[in-house]
């Protein structure tokens, strides 16, 4: 194996993985400096450019590719998950929330209009987002 990419192995697997404990391998569409994040089955891939991918984490196959059209730009920070949503974040603040599923839908984009290098953090049912010069919760209206 040689090169860059996105690589599942076995995790029984020993001593040289190069080999018969690669489940699947992935060259192309991987992102650079984003975590790959699984929530509820599927895995979901942050690329440069707005690129956002789901995939079958037991196999590798795509499931479904496309762009956020509000935020092509660089993203730095790793998706988070919570509520049946994923929450990614650009470089220049622009906050994508999809609808978990391989067949993913964006469900609103909102700009922040600060940069973000942070990935943003959940806890105790919010959304916390650090900006250069804010932090913001996010929570739903209590009912």
């Amino acid at each position: 194996m040689s090169g860059h990419g996105l690589t599942a192995v076995r995790l029984a697997g020993r001593g040289d993985l190069t080999s018969s404990n690669v489940v699947w391998r992935v060259q192309k569409g991987y992102p650079g400096i984003p975590t790959p994040l699984v929530y509820r089955g599927v895995m979901y891939l942050m690329k440069e450019g707005g690129i956002v991918s789901s995939l079958d984490p037991a196999n590798g196959q795509v499931l479904k590719q496309g762009r956020t059209p509000n935020a092509l730009e660089e993203y730095y920070a790793s998706p988070v998950a919570g509520d049946g949503k994923i929450f990614v974040v650009s470089a220049s603040g622009k906050v994508t929330v999809l609808k978990a599923d391989a067949q993913w839908e964006i469900v609103a984009t909102n700009d922040l209009d600060d940069e973000v290098w942070a990935t943003p953090a959940i806890a105790g049912g919010s959304l916390y987002i650090r900006t250069r010069n804010a932090l913001y919760a996010f929570a739903a209206n209590a009912k």
